[in-house]
């Protein structure tokens, strides 16, 4: 059950993407359209249908047994990477994205799994900002403490109610409407198995923390 729920959860965005580009090309086939702005589309499209094909990659080596896909790589890269995939819809939804990241933090382990928590981490900082009035921002901050890389992801939405936060972790457990509950509970098995950690650091109206370790390339084992 897990694991087709994991499947489903993080290929639900790409999809969702292909979806719309897709009706976008069918409503305007009939109108004079730039061909460079088709190609730009097309190309979105292709992205997409890349990004998951690598989930697909990624979550079966995840749930398989045998030889982990493990190496080292610069953390500060990958999450910047990871921001720039979320910033249109960031700027969608007008929400300032601010980062504060020390440079070649070195790790190691499956970059593609690693780059599923953080995603999964900007996502939810997004959705709890949805419609609400004030300015909507997020601090994404990525520091070296006691031999380990330490992200954090903050946001100022409403927060997290008090009785649901020590459940939050637990498979199948949602507090949007539309969640599935999967992600925090797979993005926390994955940082278990890279020997870090993901926990709730606070919840309350106006600042929701949330806080990713993971050791560094040289503790790492």
């Amino acid at each position: 059950g897990g694991a087709v729920a994991g499947i489903v959860h993080e290929l639900s965005q790409p999809l969702a993407a292909i979806g719309i580009n897709t009706e976008l090309l069918i409503a305007t086939a009939d109108q004079p359209t730039d061909p460079e702005w088709q190609k730009e589309i097309l190309s979105y499209i292709h992205q997409d249908n890349q990004r998951a094909a690598g989930i697909i990659e990624r979550l079966r080596d995840f749930y398989k047994k045998g030889p982990q896909n493990h190496s080292n790589f610069v953390l500060d890269r990958l999450v910047q990477g990871v921001m720039e995939l979320s910033i249109s819809r960031y700027k969608a939804e007008k929400v300032t994205m601010e980062a504060k990241l020390v440079p070649d933090i070195m790790v190691c382990g499956d970059q593609g799994q690693i780059e599923m928590v953080i995603l999964n981490l900007l996502t939810n900082a997004l959705n709890a900002m949805t419609s609400q009035t004030v300015d909507s921002q997020v601090l994404v901050q990525l520091f070296v403490e006691q031999d380990c890389a330490v992200l954090q992801v903050t946001d100022n939405g409403s927060g997290i109610a008090e009785d649901q936060q020590q459940n939050i972790f637990n498979l199948f457990h949602t507090t949007r409407t539309q969640g599935m509950g999967v992600g925090l509970w797979l993005s926390r098995t994955i940082m278990e198995n890279h020997h870090g950690r993901l926990e709730l650091v606070q919840s309350q109206p106006f600042s929701t923390c949330f806080r990713m370790t993971m050791p560094l390339a040289s503790q790492s084992v």
